[in-house]
C-alpha cells in the first residue's frame, strides 16, 4: 500500500525542459528512527533541513543548524563532498553567530 507519492520536477542545468519522477512511499520504505535511516538519506535531510533554515522558511522551526550539521556528519562516510557540507554548515553557524553578535 502506497501512503503517499513524490514528485520530483528536475532540468538540467542549462536545460528547457522539466522531467518528471515519481517515487512511491510504502510502510516497507518508513523506518523507525532517523539514526535506523540511510546515510544518503539522512545526508538528504540534513541538506534540505539546512537549506530551509537559511532562508528561514516555516517548515524549519524546531531545526538548528547545530542539529543539522551533527546529522549531516553522522551520514559523511568518508565522502570529499560531504565532508566540505559539512565545513559549510560550520562556516554558516560561526557567521550567524557573529552577526546575532552583532560582529
Amino acid at each position: 500500500q502506497d501512503l503517499a507519492t513524490v514528485r520530483i520536477r528536475a532540468k538540467a542545468p542549462n536545460g528547457t525542459e522539466a522531467k518528471e519522477q515519481a517515487f512511491p512511499l510504502t510502510r516497507a520504505n518508513l523506518k523507525p528512527s532517523m539514526e535506523a535511516a540511510s546515510s544518503d538519506f539522512r545526508f538528504a535531510v540534513a541538506v534540505a533541513a539546512t537549506a530551509d533554515i537559511l532562508r528561514a522558511a516555516p517548515a524549519a522551526e524546531g531545526w538548528s543548524l547545530a542539529t543539522t550539521q551533527k546529522l549531516a556528519e553522522g551520514a559523511v562516510a568518508g565522502d570529499f563532498d560531504r565532508t566540505e557540507f559539512v565545513r559549510l554548515i560550520g562556516q554558516a553557524r560561526a557567521l550567524t553567530t557573529a552577526s546575532a553578535s552583532g560582529r
